[in-house]
């Protein structure tokens, strides 16, 4: 610890070596991934269109979500 608040640099030093970022690896529930876009759309589809997120022909999104069964379309917020 460095005894001050610093901002996540989305692991960055782990990411050149290889590594996944620590929050994907120390998950308890295994919700989280990490990896090249194409990939993690092979594994997990396309879907990335959620509430109260934004449509994604606006934002063009690079991430995959896998929606709960009561999450709600994008849009209905």
């Amino acid at each position: 610890a460095k005894g001050h608040m610093t901002k996540c640099d989305g692991c960055y030093d782990r990411v050149a070596e290889g590594k996944k970022p620590i929050c994907v690896e120390s998950c308890p529930l295994r919700a989280l991934d990490f990896g090249p876009i194409d990939e993690l759309r092979k594994k997990h589809g396309e879907l990335a269109a959620v509430a109260p997120l934004p449509r994604a022909h606006f934002t063009k999104p690079n991430i995959v979500i896998k929606p709960n069964a009561n999450s709600r379309p994008t849009g209905d917020t």
